[in-house]
């Protein structure tokens, strides 16, 4: 079974809606997903600073074998980080189209 990573921009309600559709289609499909927004509930933010979430993500990267991304994920810091880390460890990716949503 392969492992895939939703990614999109966190801190916006739509964006939680969006991933958890996603989510369902994935699995839906016979794959295994996780996602920031379904992992780390917004209560979580204040649990430990940006950076160890930032950095314990991009380590979850590293073991999935594609990642999504929601659309409009360059308007968010923490994707286009992710965006550059998949390129630069030559993982999978795709954008999800925003008529899917």
């Amino acid at each position: 079974m392969k492992l895939v990573f939703v990614a999109g921009p966190y801190r916006e309600k739509l964006n939680m809606d969006r991933s958890i559709k996603l989510c369902k289609e994935l699995w839906a499909m016979g794959y295994a997903v996780i996602s920031s927004h379904t992992n780390t509930p917004p209560d979580f933010v204040d649990v430990a600073p940006t950076k160890h979430f930032a950095d314990g993500y991009l380590e979850i990267i590293k073991r999935c074998d594609y990642v999504v991304f929601l659309p409009e994920w360059e308007t968010s810091s923490g994707c286009r980080a992710e965006m550059e880390f998949v390129k630069a460890n030559k993982i999978s990716y795709n954008i999800w189209p925003e008529e899917w949503m």
